[in-house]
């Protein structure tokens, strides 16, 4: 596995909201949520002369399904939404997108599939974009929304995978 050198420094950037997504108008280009990453990303690479974003995390999809999106409009809005963030966030233009897919439990929910699908599509319709694999991965025994604790390790280390393979 690659490793960073040990005096580089990282600044993550937490942008997550519990329950949110496209059609209740928190993640779209000008909602407050997608304002809210690019403004604390643009200030973030303001404040620390020499940074740069190298990359966006992107493990959403759950309230969409809840939201009855279809595929189709899922994917039209998250590659909106890429293109507006790779535009508005200094430095972005071509900054790598990796998307993880849903819990296993939560597939079972009524048109998961269909947001699941615009999710592992993107890579051939976004370029620098690439699908973290969650094959084998479990979810949380309390619920089914979320990573069970060991799988969100296993999560990050795919992520750090796919960022390595996109550079």
């Amino acid at each position: 596995m690659q490793r960073l050198s040990p005096d580089r420094a990282v600044l993550l950037i937490p942008a997550a909201v519990a329950a949110t997504g496209f059609p209740d108008r928190q993640w779209n280009p000008g909602d407050v949520l997608f304002d809210s990453a690019v403004r604390r990303t643009n200030a973030a690479i303001a404040a620390n002369p020499g940074s740069r974003l190298v990359g966006v995390l992107w493990q959403q999809g759950e309230e969409d399904v809840i939201g009855h999106m279809t595929g189709v409009d899922y994917a039209t809005h998250l590659d909106a939404m890429i293109a507006a963030m790779r535009a508005r966030i200094t430095g972005a233009a071509d900054v790598p997108f990796l998307l993880g897919g849903m819990a296993p439990a939560w597939m079972a929910t009524p048109g998961a599939a269909n947001i699941e699908n615009a999710i592992a599509t993107t890579p051939s319709r976004v370029e620098r974009a690439a699908l973290v694999d969650t094959a084998g991965l479990k979810s949380n025994p309390s619920d089914a929304i979320h990573f069970s604790a060991a799988s969100q390790r296993m999560l990050a280390t795919r992520y750090w995978a796919a960022f390595a393979e996109l550079q």
